[in-house]
């Protein structure tokens, strides 16, 4: 389905007609052309057709790939991964922030609480250069339509005609600053900021400038700031110092029942130790961008390269990042899902 003029939402289908189970707000790694890119869910779940929306990028080998898909067309799909997702008990108003095809997994969230019968307030805010390339206009406005008591787009256009009555401007901090002021907004209101870094690093000072409390932002990363070196083609963060035991280092990784157990050499990954012991380790980007190989620490003490995706939350509730977490030692990690 054609977006704008430059993004498309293929839609997938499972080849044994089951439906799509994800949290609305994840994402799946696509494998295509020896590479993986991931793309967020930008549909409702629970449907036998799995909606990924992208953008072609100028130059940009996989986007055009998968812009130009047909039907019939075979992907390989990973996931669902990323805990980009509203909380189990999301409060009563919910804050969306989007620049550009940020608004996918937006769109997923808004789309799946909007069918629920509950009293959630959503408010999006939504960033573009021009009208054109608004992804999803002309089903974000059938929605307000439908919901307009409970659903609420703020546009804001870098370049408007001289007939545009909203918002103008980049969604910069001072930008954000004058909406957030105009809304009715709840001191328990959740936020959700997804796009490009310069605008999301705007957004989330405005919020700070606002004194948002920390566990009420919530932020999809797909990117991890300055990286040096190489690896797998691509770039990774910089290594920290260890100053732990030397050694091989047991480790233990739980996944579904099962124990996995290796013994691990030196400055070895999680990640690594992990596929080596014969458990079912999920990744994508390998160089701490994703989350996709998120894991939690149960026992044992394990250093990141950094920087990384993990939010200070995360940090705080076990979990670390496989494919950047090396051991100081024996440890023990489970996967998502085994715990619960």
């Amino acid at each position: 389905m054609q977006e704008t003029g430059d993004a498309v939402t293929v839609v997938l289908v499972d080849p044994d007609g089951a439906p799509f189970a994800f949290v609305p707000g994840q994402f799946f790694t696509v494998h295509a052309l020896d590479v993986t890119r991931n793309y967020s869910a930008s549909n409702a779940p629970g449907t036998p057709e799995l909606h990924l929306t992208i953008k072609r990028k100028e130059g940009g080998l996989v986007s055009g790939h998968m812009c130009a898909l047909r039907e019939g067309d075979v992907l390989r799909v990973l996931g669902p991964f990323g805990a980009f997702v509203a909380p189990p008990r999301a409060s009563q108003a919910l804050v969306l922030v989007a620049g550009g095809i940020g608004i996918t997994p937006l769109a997923s969230i808004a789309r799946t609480l909007l069918l629920e019968e509950s009293a959630h307030e959503i408010i999006l805010v939504y960033g573009n250069r021009r009208a054109e390339d608004v992804v999803f206009a002309g089903a974000l406005e059938q929605l307000e339509r439908a919901h307009g008591s409970r659903f609420r787009i703020v546009h804001v256009r870098e370049h408007a005609d001289d007939g545009w009555m909203g918002e103008r401007g980049r969604l910069d901090r001072t930008t954000t600053s004058r909406i957030l002021d105009a809304l009715p907004l709840s001191e328990r209101a959740d936020f959700f900021v997804c796009g490009p870094d310069p605008m999301r690093d705007e957004v989330l000072a405005a919020l700070a400038q606002r004194g948002v409390a920390p566990q009420r932002i919530h932020v999809e990363r797909f990117t991890i700031g300055a990286l040096r070196g190489t690896r797998r083609g691509g770039p990774r963060p910089q290594a920290v110092a260890y100053a732990h035991e030397s050694g091989p280092r047991h480790v233990e990784v739980r996944a579904f029942g099962r124990t996995h157990r290796t013994v691990a050499l030196a400055g070895a990954t999680l990640l690594e130790a992990g596929l080596a012991s014969g458990a079912p380790m999920p990744f994508s980007c390998a160089v701490g961008g994703c989350g996709a190989c998120r894991v939690r620490l149960v026992e044992g003490d394990v250093e990141m390269d950094e920087p990384h995706c993990l939010d200070t939350r995360e940090r705080e509730a076990g979990y670390v990042l496989a494919c950047v977490g090396r051991p100081n030692g024996a440890c023990v990690v489970e996967l998502e899902g085994e715990g619960s």
